[in-house]
């Protein structure tokens, strides 16, 4: 699903919450927080005829617009290379719910609660844990029924915990950044998918553990120049030394790191070298 228009519209169908979504050109009042998204998980001429047909294009960050200011709407058109969509800025916790589903009959589930970001105002996950939902998983199930989903995807949410009011944001049709913390919890969705393909049946692990801290330590250092470098409308930013104590600190006390291994320490190595070339190259 890589409309978000159209993924509003089954979810609704689905009876699962969304945030108000509107195309940019079509929005008239700038009365409340917003974001400001790309309308397409990917930018492909599929999409969008300017893309050349050899050619994905690079998704631009969400912007955040605060009530009462109105943004330049070609201006953000040219910059993203389509007509982006505006939701309605919501304020919670993120959730991911992970699937592999059989022609919309989920097989395996889990959900991920993020617990830092790779920016101050959330995206990629730097630190997350793996947590027991109920009702954000009957959501999922009902939105992958009404969409006949097959094979892996990542549903994201934001919302409370205490309220049970969950909007559905995306999903995103691939496996997920933070696939290691599953499989690290008892869920080896990418062992699930290969039985699946080849036409086995799937017995998943019933020992599923919560409370499984993990990180991803490029994500980490991401989320710190966030906080040192930017300025978002919508989120107040820490103050640079709590940031550096909450990434110590639950380094120590939860020592997992995605592509770290004591005997084979060259992941990690090439995902910091990775990072660096990015961070050289803004």
């Amino acid at each position: 699903m890589q409309d978000r228009v159209l993924l509003v519209k089954a979810a609704n169908e689905a009876g699962v919450p969304t945030p108000d979504t509107q195309i940019l050109s079509e929005v008239e009042d700038w009365d409340r927080d917003v974001i400001i998204k790309t309308r397409y998980t990917v930018l492909t001429n599929e999409y969008v005829e300017s893309v050349p047909s050899t050619v994905c294009r690079k998704v631009q960050p969400v912007k955040q617009i605060p009530a009462g200011t109105e943004p330049d709407v070609e201006a953000i058109q040219a910059e993203m290379g389509h007509d982006p969509v505006v939701q309605e800025f919501i304020r919670g916790a993120e959730f991911s719910v992970r699937a592999i589903c059989d022609h919309g009959e989920p097989i395996a589930t889990s959900i991920k609660r993020q617990l830092r970001g790779q920016s101050y105002g959330g995206g990629f996950s730097a630190y997350r844990e793996p947590v027991e939902l109920p009702k954000l998983e009957e959501l999922t199930n009902s939105l992958l029924k009404e969409l006949n989903w097959h094979g892996p995807c990542s549903v994201q949410f934001i919302g409370n915990e205490d309220s049970g009011d969950y909007r559905l944001t995306e999903v995103n049709p691939r496996f997920w950044g933070s696939l290691t913390m599953d499989v690290r919890a008892g869920i080896d969705y990418p062992y699930y998918f290969w039985l699946l393909s080849g036409g086995q049946s799937v017995v998943v692990n019933p020992d599923y553990k919560t409370g499984i801290k993990t990180h991803h330590l490029s994500n980490e250092l991401r989320y710190i120049d966030t906080v040192l470098r930017e300025n978002l409308a919508l989120t107040d930013r820490p103050k640079f030394s709590d940031a550096i104590k909450e990434v110590g600190w639950s380094s120590v006390r939860y020592p997992h790191f995605d592509f770290f291994s004591i005997d084979d320490p060259k992941p990690l190595v090439q995902d910091l070298w990775n990072s660096l070339g990015v961070y050289k190259g803004r």
